[in-house]
């Protein structure tokens, strides 16, 4: 089978995206795409999963289920047959895994090089793309990438300010001492900075200002005497690999980095290309294995231990109603600002919600009748709070569900639904 590499605008979009995975613009700052990197052999990942990515789909005309099992074999070839001659890129010898022709320098030291050398620009249309605002400031300096951070209220709409990387400091600076004007508007210019420091401040405005909204709609004035505010409920869900792709590194439309709102991005960059041989998998005996899987295992179970790790930090924690193998529970404070900051905190976060081992822990918030019934079921003194769930059958308690003498029977099914509660959302 003849397999050539794309051509016209589809080779040329297709060889900056793969660029920019692997640039020093985005690399240090892409934890997924990072560790990947570090756990593959020679440093090269697997091209169908940077084809799953959701702008290379995008590019290459895949559906947006497609999986990186699902990419077909002839347009990972021609995907590699088109960054062969990409100085910055290696192709392995089979044509089926791509990395960094050069090993990535100290992290931190090109973070901050990076932030260094970008500005942001505002204001611009929401209608605007990356190519209108990388062709204006290619006149002003030799522009590595432009990224389009979206608005903290509705994470699919551009917020208004581009963040545009020149190649070096001066560059930047320059630009930044320009008056610029932009379909007839005049520009204003600010480093990464001044603009990170805004954008932190606004989030931690914007999530106070819509968890006091949510409070004050959840919970009306009544009659009832009892704490408001000290209960947050959560739920875990295992995360595979794949679903952490898809979290943690496409753009919003798929998923996000978890440490910068990740936008559509592409870069140019050039880099002297360094050979790196390939070494043997080495292979272990059975035994190694299954006590590895059986470490992994363990690994990642979610304890409670786990859990009053994450949520101390935000004040005492209480009380937390959850055991080995639950899908959810709740968490019980001492103070109603630490529930506040916890909330605020996974809404900063940008998908609202907290790793924990290789789950995915997402609070929910605990009000109005769902908070009342809360406190009922925990002063009568009829065990742990189940929520919304209804008795079943051959007896049950309709809603409180089935209790015996204030204690939870033990091969009772700990996955009933507790919905009674609404999803913090921006």
């Amino acid at each position: 089978m003849s397999i050539s590499a794309f051509e016209g605008k589809k080779a040329k979009d297709v060889m900056r995206q793969v660029q920019f995975y692997f640039s020093d613009s985005n690399l240090p700052k892409d934890n997924f795409l990072k560790k990947t990197v570090a756990e593959s052999e020679g440093g090269l990942v697997a091209l169908n999963l940077i084809c799953s990515f959701a702008k290379m789909k995008s590019h290459l005309g895949l559906k947006d289920d497609v999986k990186p099992d699902m990419v077909p074999e002839d347009v990972v070839l021609s995907v590699a047959e088109t960054l062969k001659n990409c100085s910055t890129l290696k192709i392995s010898e089979d044509c089926k895994r791509v990395g960094r022709s050069t090993e990535i320098p100290n992290v931190e030291e090109i973070i901050e090089q990076v932030d260094s050398r970008t500005v942001a620009v505002s204001p611009l249309p929401y209608n605007v793309t990356i190519e209108d605002i990388e062709s204006f400031f290619s006149e002003h300096g030799t522009v590595n990438s432009v990224r389009l951070p979206r608005l903290l209220v509705d994470k699919r709409l551009f917020c208004g300010t581009a963040l545009v990387e020149f190649s070096d400091e001066g560059e930047a600076k320059t630009a930044l001492g320009k008056t610029l004007v932009y379909e007839g508007a005049d520009l204003e210019l600010k480093t990464k900075k001044d603009f990170d420091s805004e954008r932190e401040k606004n989030k931690v405005e914007f999530a106070k200002s819509y968890l006091e909204k949510s409070c004050s709609e959840n919970n009306p004035k009544d009659s009832c005497s009892y704490p408001k505010g000290l209960i947050l409920g959560f739920k875990l869900k295992k995360v595979s690999s794949e679903d952490h792709v898809n979290k943690t590194v496409q753009p919003k439309d798929d998923a996000s980095d978890g440490v910068e709102e990740i936008c559509d991005d592409v870069v140019v960059q050039k880099t002297e290309s360094i050979n790196v041989e390939n070494s043997n998998e080495s292979s272990k005996p059975d035994g190694a294995a299954d006590e590895k899987k059986d470490t992994e295992s363990q690994e990642e179970i979610v304890k409670r231990e786990d859990l009053k790790e994450i949520f101390q930090k935000f004040g005492t924690v209480k009380f937390i109603d959850f055991k080995i193998g639950d899908e959810s529970g709740f968490i019980r404070f001492e103070d109603p600002d630490a529930s506040s900051n916890a909330r605020a905190a996974a809404l900063i976060s940008g998908d609202e919600s907290f790793t924990v081992k290789k789950s995915v822990l997402t609070l929910q918030s605990v009000t109005g009748d769902a908070e009342k019934e809360y406190w009922a079921t925990l002063r009568t003194g009829q065990g742990r709070f189940k929520g919304n769930t209804r008795g079943g059958r051959g007896g049950g308690r309709g809603r409180k569900g089935r209790y015996f003498d204030g204690k939870r029977n033990r091969n009772e099914d700990s996955r009933d639904s507790r919905n009674k509660f609404q999803k913090i959302s921006a």
